[in-house]
């Protein structure tokens, strides 16, 4: 179980730190999305949030305040130098006494005006990733490596180097379809099927009712702007042009409502699937899921923030508790051994084998 969310060290929710909260609730990971900079209007427009700290040094000092639960983040070696984000997922997973986790990403790249590129003539002589690091072997042998790619491409390469594979599906059949793609190719490359983790992303929206619970969902809906919410769904509808109170159309989805439903609820969940009701509902709903084998687990998405996020720690974890679906207490001190995968085997030792 992993969960996503901006995260500030000063935040405390009674009692218990929004950093600790996720700890107690026996999360297996933070995952903090990142990426390079974009143009103003997106920025200002368009994120649901604005301000945010850098991954790296963030996750440092929430290590310092956790002893369980996994560091995920997202960076891109199509915008960062390979060799300073080896490094620093290295210094992470020793910080954190091997909890540290790279949610592996290209990009077009450069994405971002800050990374100085090497002109073309320069290229020859420029050797990022052949210089040594400078830090010794991290804790876990590497970081536990996420990914999310779809594409054929995306999947092989998951399959065979992937610990976590996060998913956006939106029906058990579209989960069984990727869960069992991907674990045929974790066989395929002489891997386990079990040492690869699916996790399926899902927005929830908690209520002691279906009718509160739908209360919430509106509340937030309302903060998201129409045409930040239209543009949101990707598929090139323009205000203006549509109704937005016409029904969404059948070739897109036959169970979506109006333009308008639609769109608010891609944004409330950011693309994601929402799930929204109460502590047994929602718990069905991921046990169905597991036992289907469409999934390992989810990413959880709280379109509520804060609030969400110690909802489902104080109602859906001991739910899903009593049902025998997710742990009561950490299995060990890495995010390895929390996860059930395997360490990697040194790449020296493989090159002294020959099977490198």
């Amino acid at each position: 179980m992993s969960t996503s969310q901006p995260l500030y060290p000063s935040t405390a929710l009674g009692k218990t730190s929004l950093i600790e909260l996720p700890s107690q609730a026996k999360f297996d990971t933070l995952f903090l999305a990142d990426g390079a900079g974009s143009n103003i209007d997106d920025v200002t427009k368009r994120f649901w949030i604005v301000s945010a700290f850098e991954p790296v040094t963030l996750f440092s000092a929430i290590a310092t305040r956790t002893e369980h639960i996994g560091l995920v983040y997202t960076v891109s070696v199509s915008d960062n130098e390979p060799n300073l984000v080896a490094r620093q997922l290295a210094s992470l997973d020793h910080i954190s006494h091997g909890r540290g986790g790279w949610n592996v990403v290209t990009t077009p790249g450069p994405g971002s005006l800050n990374l100085r590129v090497p002109k073309e003539e320069e290229k020859d002589s420029v050797a990022k990733a052949e210089q040594p690091l400078r830090v010794e072997q991290p804790i876990q042998g590497h970081p536990v490596i996420a990914q999310a790619g779809t594409s054929a491409e995306g999947m092989a390469f998951g399959g065979a180097n992937a610990d976590i594979i996060y998913c956006a599906n939106y029906s058990i059949e579209d989960g069984q379809k990727t869960y069992h793609t991907y674990k045929s190719h974790t066989v395929a490359a002489g891997r386990k099927p079990d040492g690869l983790l699916i996790l399926t992303d899902v927005a929830v929206v908690w209520g002691e009712t279906q009718e509160e619970a739908e209360r919430k969902l509106r509340e937030v809906s309302d903060l998201w702007p129409i045409e930040v919410a239209v543009h949101n769904l990707g598929m090139g509808f323009v205000i203006g042009e549509v109704d937005l109170d016409a029904p969404f159309p059948q070739d897109y989805d036959r169970d979506a409502g109006s333009f308008r439903q639609t769109a608010e609820r891609c944004s409330v969940g950011l693309g994601h699937r929402l799930l929204i009701g109460t502590t047994q509902s929602i718990a069905d709903d991921l046990q169905a899921w597991i036992e289907a084998e469409a999934t390992d687990g989810f990413a959880v998405i709280q379109p509520l923030v804060i609030d969400g996020l110690r909802e489902f720690a104080e109602h859906i974890i001991p739910e899903l508790q009593r049902r025998g679906l997710f742990r009561s207490e950490y299995e060990g001190k890495t995010l390895r051994e929390n996860l059930d995968v395997p360490r990697p085997e040194n790449y020296y030792t493989l090159l002294r084998k020959g099977a490198a």
